[in-house]
């Protein structure tokens, strides 16, 4: 998690920016995995509805251990929404509308890197909607 908050902050060149977005959504992606992972494991570990009688230790232990899973992932996911939020707001070291400017693109440079931040920006809130809907995802019963 810490290697991402590193990666994100030392995002200032405006050209890094797609390399370090492949790099988060790539973890997004591992993250929706292991909660997916977690949820089967809680099913498998959950108690059957049966009998009254003793617990099974194993069982017990085995059910803690997912819950404290669910848990470090919870917790992990939270850093990772802050992490985005900071992000969503990148601010680069070059001027890059002047660079998209002086490529003649029949459009002045400002609109495209408006057009290129918007998107970014919009992604960003998608991979909050994600890690937002697999915490819910993740929100294992006791």
């Amino acid at each position: 998690m810490e290697n991402i908050e590193v990666t994100i902050k030392d995002t200032s060149d405006f050209l890094q920016l797609r390399t370090t977005m492949e790099y988060v959504v790539n973890n997004v992606e591992i993250v929706c995995i292991s909660c997916i992972i977690c949820n089967i494991c809680h099913d498998i570990v959950k108690p059957k509805q049966g009998k009254k009688g003793k617990k099974n230790l194993t069982e017990t232990k085995g059910r803690d251990s997912i819950l404290d899973l669910a848990d470090t992932l919870k917790t992990t996911m939270i850093k990772f929404d802050t992490s985005l939020h900071l992000w969503s707001t990148v601010s680069t070291q070059t001027d890059i509308a002047t660079e998209l400017e002086c490529l003649n693109l029949n459009n002045n440079g400002n609109s495209v890197f408006q057009n290129i931040l918007s998107s970014h920006v919009q992604a960003v809130n998608e991979l909050q909607s994600v890690l937002k809907t697999k915490f819910k995802f993740i929100g294992v019963n006791s």
